[in-house]
């Protein structure tokens, strides 16, 4: 970690010459943090799903429950996508996000903006070796800059700084071009090669994102919306809801962490494990089960 003059606050992990001799992306061993690019890893998990498990062209609108169904009915929800006939489904997970459809289907909540903007670059890192397979922070209490891996050949910076009003933030994130003019006025003068970085980014390698978050909900039951389209609220005595939410969509993270998608995997793993030990249970205890392991 520097400030925004170069002079070093603090420092961890190994040494700069033991980062050029570290394992590359992909096959990093105990001792590492392993980094992976986000399209790289949706590509690794789409690759393990078996055909025809997901649907492109669609976009969530709501779920509701079959009525009178008994409790050993293995697909008692009917899940409803623009564009297709609606699907059955034994639970419902939503886990898309800050933006999440199925939070404001089945919560309604507001998401706030934060007065914070955040830009991401990628450049790459072959003339910086102070970046290379390491990451670096710096700030000047106004601005805060965040580099780390992307690939062998390339790293990420972030950059977050305030934009009090939405609709500028919204803007600039619309125009590439201004938002990486934006930065390097915002960090002229700091230490070499942080300039440089911001002139060695292309503009099609850089997009920017207002930051929004959710307060906290205090349970884990989305209710469905019924037939007639009426929104049926979170309810903390819901206790046999069959959906539920993960990642940004339930609890947002802050974006100085880089722990969004992270906790979403950890989230994604927990619910998994409890899932696989309901399967077992007697059919007339499937739905029960399964409410119970989305509920915790």
């Amino acid at each position: 970690i520097f400030s925004h003059t170069g002079q070093l606050v603090a420092f961890w992990g190994p040494s700069m010459e033991a980062c050029d001799t570290r394992p590359s992306l992909g096959t990093s061993k105990l001792g590492f943090n392993f980094h992976i690019p986000r399209q790289r890893l949706r590509s690794v998990l789409l690759e393990a799903l078996g055909p025809n498990t997901v649907f492109w062209g669609s976009s969530f609108e709501r779920f509701d429950e079959l009525s009178d169904q008994p409790n050993s009915c293995s697909k008692p929800l009917n899940v409803h996508f623009t564009g297709r006939p609606p699907v059955a489904a034994s639970i419902v997970v939503g886990c898309d996000g800050v933006h999440s459809v199925v939070r404001r289907v089945g919560v309604g909540d507001a998401t706030p903006y934060l007065g914070l903007l955040v830009v991401l670059g990628i450049f790459p890192v072959s003339s910086f070796k102070i970046f290379h397979r390491r990451v670096v922070q710096s700030s000047d209490g106004f601005t805060r800059l965040f580099v780390m891996p992307y690939t062998d050949t390339q790293s990420m910076w972030q950059l977050s700084f305030r934009v009090p009003q939405e609709s500028k933030a919204r803007a600039l994130a619309a125009d590439p071009p201004m938002l990486l003019k934006q930065c390097s006025q915002k960090c002229e003068g700091w230490f070499t090669p942080i300039p440089e970085m911001f002139e060695a980014t292309t503009v099609d390698l850089v997009t920017g994102t207002p930051i929004y978050d959710h307060l906290p909900l205090r349970t884990t039951c989305v209710s469905p919306v019924n037939l007639s389209g009426e929104r049926c609220h979170w309810s903390d005595g819901q206790e046999g809801s069959l959906a539920t939410l993960l990642g940004d969509a339930a609890h947002c993270m802050s974006p100085f962490k880089g722990q969004g998608a992270n906790q979403a995997l950890l989230d994604a793993v927990s619910l998994s494990q409890r899932l696989v030990s309901e399967l077992g249970k007697r059919p007339s205890q499937l739905r029960a089960g399964l409410a119970a392991a989305l509920r915790s």
